[in-house]
């Protein structure tokens, strides 16, 4: 079950995961990208994941989704309602697909709405980096130059066609 809710999460269901990577560059790339909030300030989150484990699930380390308390959670997220459950959990993935693979992903499962930010248990295991506005084109350039482009995060023919033609009217 937990294998479909991560597929889905990364193709843009809304579920009650949270997806990160853990490559710097490519939280970098994803704190950058969106031409739609170009003019917006990023930003860049540090997280802890096995300090929180170790906080919330009161075991350290990164957690396997049919681990009891993940579990748990992942069930959750397939009732109906309103979740109230204060839970959060970082876990490992099942690569099962080349995209999650490729973008180095894990997944935080939570209980409830509540933002990670927002808990007081967070303290010291999340960090917010602002990326101003004006950055984020040089920034997508030095990513660009390091090889984190959208055709190398999104490895198929979509992704490959429409980098290739943003650098093709570059050059007019």
């Amino acid at each position: 079950m937990a294998s479909w809710l991560f597929l889905m999460q990364h193709y843009g269901l809304p579920t009650r995961l949270l997806d990160w990577t853990e490559s710097p560059l490519l939280a970098a790339y994803f704190a950058v990208s969106e031409e739609a909030h170009a003019a917006k300030d990023g930003a860049l989150w540090a997280l802890d994941p096995f300090s929180m484990n170790g906080v919330t699930a009161g075991e350290e380390g990164l957690l396997q989704p049919y681990h009891p308390y993940t579990e748990k959670l992942v069930n959750l997220a397939f009732t109906h309602g309103t979740a109230t459950d204060p839970g959060v959990a970082a876990m490992l993935t099942d690569e099962i697909d080349l995209r999650m693979l490729v973008q180095q992903s894990g997944f935080t499962i939570h209980g409830n709405a509540e933002a990670l930010e927002a808990r007081p248990d967070m303290a010291g295991r999340l960090a917010k980096y602002v990326i101003p506005a004006g950055a984020k084109d040089r920034i997508r350039r030095e990513l660009a130059s390091l090889g984190v482009r959208e055709r190398s995060v999104f490895p198929d023919l979509e992704h490959l066609a429409r980098d290739l033609a943003r650098d093709e009217y570059a050059n007019f």
